[in-house]
C-alpha cells in the first residue's frame, strides 16, 4: 500500500519496489505481467536497476513475450549505466550465445568486470570458466580459488562446486570427508545442488558412512 501511496506520488524507486512485490507476490497477489509493465515504467523514468530486471522478464519469458535479444539489449543498456548485476547477466547470453553470438571469450571478460565491481555470482562463474577451460586458458587450481572466494563471500552454489572439486580432486587434494562437509553445509542453507550431491556420497560412501536410506530421503 506505501510503495503504492509513494508511486502515486510519483516516486520511482516506489515503482520498481512495487514490481518486484508483483513479481514475487509479496504482500499482493503474483502477477509478473503487472511486474513487467512497472518495470517498464520505472525504466522510462530512468531506474537502472529495472532496465535490468526487464531484461530478466525477456530472457525467461516472465509477464512478457520471451525474447532472449531484448534482455540482451536491456543487459547491455544496464550495464552502460553501471549496474554490476547486469553485467554478469550479459556475460550468461554470451556463453551460452542467447540473443547474442556466442562468445566464452567474451563471457569470461564480463564475468571479470564484474567480479572486479563485487559481483558474487560472476565469481562463480568465472570459476566454471576455468574449471572448463572455456574464454580463458583451463586451471583447475584457479577455479578451485574462485569458487572458495565467492562461497566466502555468500554463493551457496560456489560452496557445492567446491564440494565437487573436494570430491573428485580438481584443483585441490581430493576429500570426500571435506567434499560431504561443504555439500552438507550449502544443502542447510538452500542449495538444492547440494542435495543430490550429499545424496551421491550417502549412495556410494563417499566421506560418510554408506547409507542407503539416507541416500533416498
Amino acid at each position: 500500500e506505501l510503495y503504492q501511496e509513494a508511486m502515486g506520488k510519483g516516486g520511482v524507486g516506489a515503482i520498481f519496489s512495487l514490481a518486484r512485490c508483483y513479481a514475487y507476490g509479496r504482500g499482493v497477489e503474483k502477477s509478473e505481467a503487472r511486474a513487467a509493465e512497472l518495470y517498464q515504467e520505472a525504466m522510462d523514468k530512468g531506474n537502472v536497476g529495472a532496465i535490468r530486471n526487464l531484461g530478466v522478464c525477456y530472457y525467461y519469458g516472465r509477464g512478457v513475450e520471451q525474447s532472449e535479444a531484448r534482455a540482451a539489449e536491456l543487459y547491455q543498456e544496464a550495464m552502460d549505466k553501471g549496474n554490476v548485476g547486469a553485467i554478469r547477466n550479459l556475460g550468461v547470453c554470451y556463453y551460452y550465445g542467447r540473443g547474442v553470438e556466442q562468445s566464452e571469450a567474451r563471457a569470461a571478460e564480463l564475468y571479470h568486470e564484474a567480479m572486479d565491481k563485487g559481483d558474487v555470482g560472476a565469481i562463480r562463474n568465472l570459476g566454471l570458466c576455468y574449471e572448463l577451460g572455456r574464454g580463458v586458458e583451463q586451471s583447475e587450481a584457479r577455479a578451485a580459488e574462485l569458487y572458495h572466494e565467492a562461497m566466502d563471500k555468500g554463493s551457496v552454489d560456489a560452496m557445492n562446486n567446491l564440494g565437487l572439486c573436494y570430491e573428485h580432486g580438481i584443483g585441490v587434494k581430493k576429500s570426500e570427508a571435506r567434499a560431504a562437509e561443504l555439500y552438507q553445509e550449502a544443502m542447510g542453507k538452500g542449495g538444492v545442488g547440494a542435495i543430490f550431491s550429499l545424496a551421491r556420497c550417502y549412495a556410494y560412501g563417499r566421506g560418510v558412512e554408506k547409507s542407503e536410506a539416507r541416500a533416498a530421503e
